[in-house]
């Protein structure tokens, strides 16, 4: 878990753990004498004893950290990378606890910017989305009463059936743009997480070597592991661990409470939500009559949505090296630091591998090296790559989350119609709310991941050129059909049909397809 200036992992248990005799203090409790910085190695068996029986001898270092303090110390990080923060202040963002909510495993080997927002959005990402669908719908009504500042014009989806003209302003969808993002930063979720950095004192040698033979009873204490899943995440050995102890120490629960996310997803998101913001301030803000302005906007809606199939196909990328890593996962492969130290301290002291600790601990719960490695590659794999690859990419909630910009847009035309006294015209646009919020554009992400999904697996370097020219054209043909084609479908059954019943065929319909298309393609990963 090293990444530029922060330590790799939990600094290890090397960084407690020596061979070298040295003088140290005797504590006056039993207990602390086991878990001496720095035994001799015959005390090897007591402190894989301790490792492995996930007991919390020393309750007072189960510790824990509200959400919003973890996130504004890995964004104090992102932007000063090279700031040095004491670690006794660290520690003291942290305080004891009865048990941990949700315990936060990842590689410090992956990018911290991307990790921080993608955690970022992991907890505040629904108190963002009500307050700005909420802010938006305020700010609707204030048009609506003519409150607020706007400009009339034709509305392009009636024109020719509806002769008035309506009341265009971003500020509904600004609004909830706006709104959002400041809850999404200032939130503060009270949620009880444990971040190493900080639930471990990191500047006293004796406090972290108990707290790290204490981290299976951590895990154990703790109701949910939260998986920042990246590329190095398997490589690395306390990770691997700290699933394996996570399972077994809940293997009564079916499911154990695992969050498995990848760090594309917060990337994807944004792009999916920015974008929205976007093509719909255009549709509001531009002419409607102009025919460049909507070819314009159909360019638009393409290349926004070759963009979002492009990090779907980054995203299949991480699976397939996540499943390569499970089908060929072995431990005698995976890493930690004090490896790459070759095993000398600062002072050329030998010093305790982690992973001889760890081994021993894995083949304590699971009988030996090799059924552990079974595990990984079998239940393990199925309860990390299940729910990634299981339906929605993003998973449905995300999904709803990122494509809250239909709601704010939705609102702003229902009340610029309502205000032009629109009548039947205003009465569809809950309607559409529904269809395109709830399933359609769900849906079509759905459908864009199965399809970047398939295009992924042809491997097109491989291809004789005809060959992948062919695969090249179908993938941008299928690509801007997704996207258009439920467009030009609404557009057919408003010019042919009465609002209300154009509004209710189309959410039958489309309702229907999402279920076959699910139901389909809905399927784990093999």
């Amino acid at each position: 878990m090293a990444s530029d200036d922060v330590p790799d992992e939990h600094d290890g248990i090397h960084a407690s753990f020596s061979f070298k005799s040295r003088n140290s203090e005797k504590d006056d409790t039993a207990e602390s004498q086991r878990l001496d910085p720095e035994p001799p190695q015959s005390n090897m068996a007591a402190v894989v004893g301790v490792v492995s029986g996930l007991q919390l001898f020393n309750p007072d270092l189960l510790r824990a950290v509200p959400a919003w303090v973890a996130l504004r110390h890995l964004r104090r990080v992102c932007l000063r990378p090279g700031a040095q923060i004491a670690p006794a202040d660290l520690f003291a963002l942290s305080h004891e606890v009865k048990s941990i909510s949700e315990f936060w495993s990842h590689s410090w080997r992956a990018r911290l910017s991307v990790k921080f927002y993608l955690l970022l959005l992991l907890k505040n990402g629904c108190a963002a989305v009500c307050l700005g669908t909420m802010a938006s719908i305020l700010v609707a009504f204030l048009s609506y009463e003519d409150l607020l500042p706007g400009w009339y014009k034709a509305d392009r989806i009636e024109v020719g059936r509806f002769d008035g003209k309506v009341k265009a302003s971003p500020l509904v969808i600004l609004s909830g743009l706006i709104a959002s993002s400041l809850t999404l930063f200032l939130w503060r979720s009270g949620d009880r997480v444990f971040l190493d950095q900080l639930c471990i004192h990191q500047g006293d040698s004796k406090l972290k070597a108990q707290a790290l033979v204490q981290i299976g009873a951590f895990l154990k204490n703790s109701r949910k592991l939260v998986v920042v899943w990246d590329p190095t995440y398997l490589s690395r050995a306390w990770c691997v661990f700290e699933l394996a102890a996570f399972l077994h120490s809940h293997e009564d629960e079916k499911p154990a409470r695992v969050v498995v996310k990848p760090i594309v997803f917060a990337p994807a998101a944004f792009v999916i939500l920015i974008g929205g913001v976007l093509l719909m301030t255009f549709e509001i803000c531009l002419p409607n009559t102009n025919d460049i302005f909507m070819l314009m906007g159909a360019l638009y809606l393409i290349a926004w949505g070759l963009l979002v199939a492009h990090l779907l196909e980054d995203f299949w990328r991480h699976v397939d090296v996540a499943e390569e890593q499970f089908r060929t996962f072995s431990w005698q492969s995976v890493t930690c630091d004090c490896c790459s130290m070759n095993h000398l301290g600062p002072d050329g002291e030998v010093i305790v591998c982690d992973k001889e600790i760890l081994t021993r601990c894995l083949i304590e719960w699971f009988g030996s090296q090799e059924a552990f490695e079974s595990r990984v590659r079998t239940s393990v794999r199925d309860s990390f790559l299940g729910p990634i690859t299981r339906g929605f990419p993003l998973g449905y909630s995300w999904q709803l989350g990122a494509n809250s910009y239909l709601a704010w847009g939705m609102a702003n035309l229902f009340a610029s119609r309502a205000h032009a006294g629109a009548g039947e015209f205003t009465v569809v646009v809950p309607i559409y709310c529904v269809v395109w919020w709830l399933w359609l554009a769900p849906i079509q992400y759905f459908t864009l991941g199965q399809m970047a999904r398939w295009i992924h697996k042809k491997h097109v370097g491989k291809l004789s050129r005809p060959a992948a020219c062919a695969v090249t054209f179908t993938r941008y043909f299928g690509y801007a059909m997704n996207c258009g084609l439920p467009h030009l479908y609404q557009r057919l059954l408003q010019m042919v049909l009465d609002p209300i019943i154009a509004a209710l065929v189309f959410a039958v319909t489309t309702f229907c397809w999402a279920l076959v298309a699910y139901h389909m393609w809905a399927k784990p990963s093999k």
